[in-house]
């Protein structure tokens, strides 16, 4: 996977998108939620949470947009 950090982008021309990104398949066990992203789940937000799991589809999936982490892990 690649990163551009904005030192890189700096000068770049504005019409220009960037890098590519890409379509990778990813071991769920290698994906790691960001601790600061994450908020806690308390009362009713656990039955909410229960209720998507339980109707999910892959029929309304889109796919998920993730950044590389420390040590090889992708957030």
């Amino acid at each position: 996977m690649t990163m551009m950090t904005t030192e890189e982008n700096a000068g770049s021309d504005p019409a220009s998108p960037g890098t590519h990104p890409e379509l990778l398949w990813l071991p769920v066990a290698d994906l790691v939620l960001e601790p600061s992203y994450q908020h806690r789940l308390e009362g009713t937000g656990r039955i909410i949470v229960d209720r998507i799991a339980r109707g999910f589809s892959w029929a309304c999936f889109l796919a998920v947009v993730v950044t590389p982490g420390e040590a090889g892990s992708s957030r």
